[in-house]
């Protein structure tokens, strides 16, 4: 299974325990991978995505 989750902060000092609270809600989701992604400082109208496949073969 998978949990994808996200947040948005303006204030970048909490932004580590957010984090750890936002994942720990998801841990009953599976133990197939966990990480985090962090983009700061980009433009407006500028656009990041991430992709991943942890089992191409699986339905």
């Amino acid at each position: 299974m998978c949990g994808i989750a996200g947040i948005m902060v303006k204030n970048e000092s909490d932004l580590g325990e957010s984090l750890y609270k936002m994942l720990y809600e998801i841990r009953h989701r599976g133990c197939d991978a966990a990480g985090t992604a962090l983009y700061l400082d980009q433009p407006r109208d500028y656009v990041v995505a991430r992709v991943s496949m942890l089992h191409p073969n699986q339905d």
